[in-house]
């Protein structure tokens, strides 16, 4: 482990755009959809099962992998030079993969995990899914020199595979990033302003985000967002 990585112990959590929550821990992620009063609307669970190309597998998931806490993000670093990141944007919860190399092998590369959801799941029109009240968005890959490709996703009985097209990856220069936005499926639009709040909880540490952004659009930029972070000493979650 990196020695600026701080394992989280026990959880760790991510309190996304108005109207979200998302836990994290050993098994995989949590995000729960909340009304203006705090209640739960909806919520999915993913975890990332297997990571292949072609006909080679690359990695399978064994024991749970306990999350780590860097530079206001979590993540979990698999074998096989597989990380993959939670960080927190306005929208919502950015889930990414990150590769630092190019996948060996032949053929598309997919990823595979569960992603469940009590509800119905169906096909969102920009190429992602619809989980009632919450949204899993389209995914793209990206390399070092900002080459873009869509990751199509595909998702049966609580199967879900992200495919990264073969042809590009043997174009691709590492680093390979692939990223899909977990968020809400109808954004609130408040009249003013809004606040995002991030709060990870690290043992006794809480690292805390405050975003304040205009809200004239619906999905503001974070790169024109002023944020203001405050590392405080707490013994008990926050949320």
């Amino acid at each position: 482990m990196d020695s600026d990585r701080s394992p989280v112990t026990g959880h760790a959590a991510l309190l996304g755009s108005p109207g979200q929550l998302a836990t994290l821990h050993a098994d995989g992620l949590e995000v729960h959809a909340r009304d203006p009063e705090g209640n739960a609307l909806d919520g999915l669970r993913y975890q990332l099962r297997q990571v292949a190309r072609g006909s080679a597998v690359l990695w399978t998931r064994g024991v749970g992998v306990e999350p780590t806490l860097t530079e206001g993000q979590v993540s979990y670093q698999h074998a096989r030079g597989i990380e993959e990141r939670y960080a927190l944007h306005a929208p919502g919860v950015e889930q990414t993969f990150h590769f630092d190399r190019v996948p060996a092998g032949e053929g598309d590369l997919v990823l595979t995990g569960r992603l469940e959801h009590e509800g119905p799941v169906t096909a969102a029109e920009d190429g992602g899914l619809r989980c009632g009240a919450l949204r899993y968005g389209r995914a793209l890959a990206l390399d070092a020199r900002g080459q873009t490709v869509d990751a199509p996703l595909a998702w049966a009985d609580g199967v879900l595979e992200v495919r990264v097209p073969g042809e590009w990856l043997d174009r691709a220069t590492p680093p390979v990033v692939i990223d899909p936005l977990i968020e809400l499926a109808t954004p609130p639009a408040p009249a003013t302003t809004q606040t995002t709040a991030a709060t990870i909880v690290a043992g006794p540490l809480v690292l805390r985000v405050d975003v304040v952004q205009p809200t004239r659009a619906p999905f503001p930029s974070p790169a024109s967002s002023d944020a203001e972070l405050e590392l405080v000493s707490s013994h008990s979650p926050v949320f």
